[in-house]
């Protein structure tokens, strides 16, 4: 386990421990794998979306606006921009 010497204490200097690292990336690459997997499940529903009927495509396109929005707040959460 990490102390910090006096000298680090008298100026103050924090050092992140490995739960605070932890506490912090942990949530973040699960964030960005659900976005990865909601990348893969657009592009599979887009591909879907060009061999169908009208009548065939509005749940697809209503799925695909559902996802499209958990992209965004995703990305808002990550405060990443959406190209």
């Amino acid at each position: 386990n990490y102390v910090p010497s006096q000298l680090w204490q008298r100026k103050e200097v924090h050092v992140e421990s490995t739960a605070e690292m932890l506490a912090v990336g942990v949530p973040k690459a699960v964030t960005l794998y659900r976005s990865k997997i909601i990348e893969g499940l657009i592009k599979e529903l887009q591909g879907q979306l060009d061999g169908l009927p009208e009548e065939e495509q509005t749940p697809l396109i209503q799925r695909l606006a559902a996802l499209n929005q958990a992209k965004v707040t995703i990305a808002h959460k990550l405060q990443r921009l959406i190209l």
